[in-house]
């Protein structure tokens, strides 16, 4: 909850699923509000959980309620992770040709080698992204934005995040500054005059995300779509735990049109 200012006056974020005969009643929520904490508890017939089955597993669901199968939640292999760069531009894409549709490019033929290389992004070594156009998409837009998306590996960022959101040091900013230019110039290669649009930027790693969904080590597109997965028992919609659901990628498909 913001003030007119745009100033953080209070944030809510739910810390556990109540149980009571081994049934979820509801849940407990903490509200941060100037500098305090209240915690609040919301019963319901019913809970239902989007946040994936390793946060609700291991962090929302009471750690004295036993589940046999938390070892195999949190040894299961982590998701995708990634950067994405966030761009404000002075035009519409409209002129390069764009009409709003989603760009997936390549360097080479070879994704598996391509992805395999992903640890080299951070030293500005790109070699496919994900191009996006989400104003293009909006009919009502008041200006033109752009994304671009690169998957990295989760390991290279370890090293910044024990610090604080907006507090990582120069040297991660640089970072990104890095990863920035070296995607726009990525686009511009293939797009020319896409660099020219730019006039804003901003970037998120996988430190971003894990700092503002929980996500473990910032993963996303949930669990990876294996044929572990298909096979786990405790994936699904239905959970051990009686009125407590899961929705999401984890549950049934992989990634967007799964969480569908």
């Amino acid at each position: 909850i913001e003030s007119s200012a745009g100033r953080l006056l209070t944030r809510r974020r739910v810390s556990r699923i109540l149980l009571e005969k081994g049934r979820a009643v509801g849940v407990e929520a903490v509200t941060r509000a100037r500098g305090q904490e209240i915690v609040e508890r919301y019963t319901a017939d019913k809970v239902v959980s989007s946040v994936g089955a390793y946060i609700t597993y291991d962090q929302l669901v009471p750690k004295e309620f036993s589940l046999s199968f938390r070892p195999a939640v949190r040894e299961f292999p982590q998701g995708t992770f990634h950067i994405c760069v966030y761009l404000g531009l002075r035009e519409s894409p409209e002129k390069l040709g764009f009409r709003g549709e989603n760009c997936w490019i390549y360097g080479d033929y070879d994704h598996d080698a391509m992805f395999s290389q992903r640890g080299s992004v951070i030293d500005g070594k790109i070699n496919g992204c994900f191009l996006s156009f989400p104003s293009l998409k909006n009919p009502a837009t008041a200006g033109h934005t752009a994304e671009l998306i690169t998957f990295v590996d989760a390991e290279s960022f370890k090293k910044w995040g024990t610090q604080p959101w907006g507090h990582r040091g120069d040297d991660y900013d640089a970072m990104k500054q890095r990863v920035a230019d070296a995607l726009v110039e990525f686009v511009d290669e293939r797009f020319p005059g896409f660099a020219q649009l730019v006039d804003f930027c901003e970037v998120s790693t996988p430190l971003s995300t894990a700092n503002f969904t929980g996500h473990r080590e910032g993963c996303i597109y949930g669990l990876p779509g294996t044929p572990e997965k298909l096979a786990a028992p405790w994936l699904g919609t239905r959970t051990p735990i009686k009125n407590l659901f899961l929705t999401g990628s984890d549950t049934a498909g992989h990634v967007i049109v799964g969480a569908l």
